[in-house]
């Protein structure tokens, strides 16, 4: 008896010979459009050897900070290291210059000749540059790309007019380029905030560069490793010669 009125209810709930055909039906259709495409677990494995070696390719490449005994050391890329060791502001100076200048602002296709790997020029980003009226090639250039502050003179010339002391004799060496990195701790402003400042200074291409990023202390190791990244991608692709920008 028991048997035969789960037999019964089983009977009820089950669908009519329409709503069958209409189930049959759309089963069939979805095995005829899906008909020749390969099942979804077929791809299962290779797509995940793809994600994890995405992923080591990310962690490998991805600089790596270490601070220490008032010395931050960061891997931007290629096996290289970047050393910043601490400094103190020196002041500043003003530029003279025994020769005619003209300056201008420089243009986008410009600030992408001197940084391609800047990416698209954002309305923060701005260049000016200082030319030698005579021959109207450019000595001296100065602004910033994605809020780091670079400094672009021509080799035997100081690219800034602020320098930090206390640099390390030793010079770190990115893709053959000797380069010298410190920082500067300031005092706390009013409210509370310790600002710390990094550089990078070095020469490629007839070109003395000095990158200088700024921010909140709590953020050094940040500051540190974006700094280094752009040092490492201007060194990398090597950077043009500024007296091939003319004034115009």
């Amino acid at each position: 008896m028991k048997d035969e009125t789960i037999r019964e209810s089983w009977d009820r709930i089950r669908p009519d010979e329409a709503a069958d055909a209409r189930m049959h039906g759309a089963v069939m259709e979805y095995q005829h459009s899906h008909r020749g495409r390969p099942a979804v677990w077929k791809w299962a494995v290779p797509a995940l050897c793809l994600l994890l070696a995405a992923a080591i390719l990310l962690f490998t490449s991805t600089p790596r900070v270490q601070f220490k005994e008032n010395r931050y050391t960061v891997k931007p890329g290629g096996g290289n290291t970047l050393e910043y060791v601490t400094g103190e502001p020196a002041g500043s100076a003003k530029f003279a210059y025994d020769y005619e200048v003209n300056d201008r602002e420089l243009t986008a296709e410009e600030m992408h000749t001197l940084f391609p790997s800047s990416g698209q020029i954002s309305e923060g980003d701005y260049f000016g540059g200082v030319f030698k009226a005579e021959t109207g090639e450019m000595v001296r250039a100065e602004g910033r790309i994605d809020g780091i502050m670079f400094f672009l003179a021509q080799a035997g010339l100081a690219p800034s007019d602020c320098i930090i002391t206390g640099t390390p004799e030793r010079e770190n060496v990115i893709g053959g380029v000797p380069v010298k990195a410190g920082y500067a701790i300031f005092a706390a402003n009013s409210k509370g905030v310790r600002n710390a400042v990094f550089f990078a200074e070095f020469e490629i291409n007839r070109t003395a560069v000095y990158a200088v990023l700024s921010g909140d202390e709590k953020d050094s190791l940040q500051l540190c490793q974006k700094l280094s990244e752009a040092v490492y991608e201007i060194i990398r692709r090597n950077t043009t010669d500024i007296s091939t920008i003319k004034y115009e």
